[in-house]
């Protein structure tokens, strides 16, 4: 099965040697299209065939090929999909395509993606935890330049890499950052926060991409602008992106210290209490309760013992198919929440906060 190539108790690359209390990860992505062919929404099924089998054997004569894993998409089992779904490496678009479409996938410290025919026919993405934006991007540029040599990109001295959606021509590049901002949410801050960001050219969206919800406070924030700028340009304009939003989650944060610490330390001091002794809890409920305890690291009401820092792939791992993977057999509904609540407990049972008893 799919999952035997990953490690299903850890992440590495949301628990990589660079940690932060807002930024989960960093993600990088080039759109490509090949001459020759026409857009996926447009393309005939017999160009569809052959544009997968070239794109197919250009990846087969790369380097890293022997590194990763090739999935052809309609060889998939729901089951499969949803697991990769929560990895956040492959969208659900992907999913639903049809037979020539595919993934080739690379997990270590970082995470190569590389999706065949979902919205363009290629979309060639790397993630790093935090904010390793220099070093995600140098990493992901000498793979993508190594496949570039492959394949024949279409390409207009005007509109730049030409892309399915317009938005995405030009440099067709694409910079994320996977954030937890519970201070803006919590602060009410969250209108001025979204003005900030349209006037730095950068767009939010929930945990798992376009018209998903922010669940536990997570959120995607995203580059809107590829036309015009160059690459380095583009990294240059989003890295100041990055300081704002850890600016204004900061102040968001100080805010709430200032102004309702006691209302802030009773809620985390209830999610302990939830934590430790509720005998069922939802996915939904799950990821709330963790950007509270994740909150109260970062604010020092909570004293770490057990995690160097606290675990941001948690929100992950305690997701229907990864609990169901480490269980090694089917869970209904109810069980599900069961095996979570215990699943959360174990993880955080060695820490200070978890063993104190309070009179």
């Amino acid at each position: 099965m799919i999952w035997d190539n990953y490690n299903n108790e850890s992440i590495p690359w949301l628990r990589g040697p660079v940690q932060d209390s807002i930024f989960l990860s960093t993600r990088i992505r080039f759109a490509r299209n090949l001459t020759g062919y026409n857009f996926k929404s447009r393309i005939y099924p017999s160009d569809l065939e052959q544009l997968y089998k070239t794109i197919k054997k250009a990846l087969e004569n790369t380097s890293f090929y022997s590194l990763g894993k090739l999935y052809q998409t309609s060889r998939l089992l729901s089951f499969e999909k949803k697991y990769l779904i929560e990895r956040h490496l492959i969208s659900s678009d992907l999913s639903r395509a049809g037979k020539y479409s595919g993934a080739f996938i690379y997990e270590s410290d970082s995470a190569l993606s590389i999706l065949i025919n979902e919205e363009d026919h290629l979309r060639i993405s790397q993630v790093f935890s935090s904010t390793q934006l220099e070093d995600c991007y140098i990493k992901l540029s000498k793979l993508y330049q190594e496949l570039a040599g492959k394949l024949d990109y279409a390409y207009s001295s005007r509109w730049g890499y030409l892309t399915a959606c317009p938005t995405n021509c030009g440099t067709g590049m694409r910079v994320s950052f996977l954030c937890h901002l519970p201070g803006i949410v919590s602060a009410d801050e969250f209108e001025g926060f979204q003005k900030g960001l349209t006037a730095m050219d950068l767009s939010l969206r929930g945990f798992y991409g376009e018209g998903s919800q922010a669940y536990g406070n997570i959120f995607q924030i995203y580059s809107n602008k590829s036309l015009g700028l160059s690459e380095k340009a583009l990294l240059k304009s989003t890295g100041q992106g990055l300081e704002f939003i850890r600016e204004k989650e900061f102040e968001a944060r100080e805010k709430l210290k200032s102004k309702s610490f006691f209302q802030l330390e009773d809620a985390v001091w209830r999610t302990v209490g939830i934590i430790k002794y509720a005998r069922a809890i939802s996915s939904t409920d799950a990821l709330r309760f963790l950007s509270t305890l994740w909150l109260g690291y970062s604010l020092g009401i909570l004293n770490s013992s057990g995690h160097k820092s606290f675990p941001p792939d948690l929100f992950i791992l305690v997701q229907p198919v990864h609990l169901q993977l480490l269980l090694e057999e089917p869970l209904s509904a109810r069980e599900m929440d069961v095996f979570r609540a215990q699943f959360i407990r174990k993880q955080f049972r060695d820490e200070t906060w978890y063993r104190e008893q309070f009179d």
